[in-house]
């Protein structure tokens, strides 16, 4: 939902059941849907649930693909496309899942301790992404440069 839409839904909520009542609702929103009664809005999951479905599936299949090119080029197979990288790095990713979900997460120490780790994950990212594309750049420059000046012979 965009903010405009989200805007435009309080505002009507806020004409339609006044400020004062307003405030006393969790859900306006929702609530101004029930009172419609459409028989469709009742229903209303069954619409959002596959629409954010759809995002998350297409979300993990281009992960999944990032992985697999990984793979590849970890592997030095990355000249050939093959649909048994693509399987070993589903269970590669699926065990590390499970295995994280059933020792990781068993109780809220862990959760907190994983929590802390994908954090500092995401910061050191954030912090090691641009010097890691300068260092490649400047490498890029320099292999142009060696390769500019050398002259192939007959």
């Amino acid at each position: 939902m965009s903010a405009i839409e989200y805007v435009f839904f309080i505002g009507i909520a806020l004409l339609f059941y006044g400020s004062e009542y307003l405030q006393k609702l969790d859900f306006p929103v929702v609530q101004l849907i029930r009172y419609i009664q459409l028989p469709i809005a009742e229903r209303l999951e069954m619409f959002i649930i596959p629409a954010y479905a759809l995002s998350v599936i297409y979300v993990v299949a281009v992960f999944l693909l990032y992985a697999t090119g990984a793979l590849q080029i970890v592997t030095g197979t990355s000249h050939r496309w093959s649909k048994r990288n693509l399987g070993v790095t589903f269970v590669l990713l699926l065990s590390t899942t499970l295995a994280i979900q059933h020792w990781g997460w068993a109780n809220e120490t862990g959760k907190v301790r994983w929590i802390e780790w994908h954090n500092w994950l995401d910061a050191s990212t954030y912090a090691a992404l641009p010097l890691l594309l300068l260092i490649a750049k400047l490498r890029i420059q320099k292999r142009g440069a060696r390769h500019a000046t050398h002259k192939p012979t007959n």
